[in-house]
């Protein structure tokens, strides 16, 4: 982490326009990646992989069952949690 802390701190003082260009670039492919991903989505090419990693977080021969365990206290949690998933619907 140090060094990567340096070298934002040398690209700052010696070359402030590389940083720039650097942030600028960085920021523009993280915005081109989340079109691209949300093109795959809106086009529903997303579907099978969104699917098989649903299905793998269930219990293989109850797909309403999800592994692992909820505790006790959660149940108002969880209600809140269905609810917000319903939105989309």
């Amino acid at each position: 982490m140090r060094v990567f802390a340096r070298l934002i701190l040398v690209l700052r003082q010696a070359r402030p326009e590389l940083f720039s260009l650097v942030v600028v670039s960085l920021i523009m492919s993280g915005l081109w990646a989340f079109a691209e991903l949300a093109d795959e989505v809106m086009d529903g090419e997303a579907h099978s992989f969104d699917r098989a990693i649903l299905l793998a977080l269930r219990s293989p021969g109850h797909h309403n069952d999800p592994l692992g365990s909820v505790p006790k206290d959660a149940g108002h949690f969880v209600e809140f949690l269905r609810k917000i998933c319903r939105l989309g619907r």
